[in-house]
């Protein structure tokens, strides 16, 4: 037996064309992109806050080592410094 639901118009879908199809519900971006639905189509927007997560993190972790590391040279320093006087 044969439906009447067919492909009308590329990207609906439905017995009167009145359903878009979601073309991002196989998730065709990346992990760095979200996708946003369109007719017959989508697009891959950058997604900011994890493009900047990826970003300022590592960053971030290096100024801390650095500061740690700066840190404990002084106290070494210092330790040396009152040992030898």
């Amino acid at each position: 037996m044969r439906t009447n639901q067919s492909f009308f118009t590329s990207g609906f879908i439905g017995d009167w064309c009145h359903i878009d199809f979601d073309d991002c519900a196989v998730d065709p971006c990346s992990n760095m992109h979200y996708c946003v639905d369109r007719v017959d189509a989508f697009d891959c927007n950058i997604h900011i806050p994890k493009l900047m997560a990826v970003i300022f993190c590592p960053l971030l972790a290096l100024v801390v080592l650095g500061y740690v590391l700066r840190r404990l040279v002084l106290h070494l320093n210092e330790r040396r410094i009152s040992r030898s006087r």
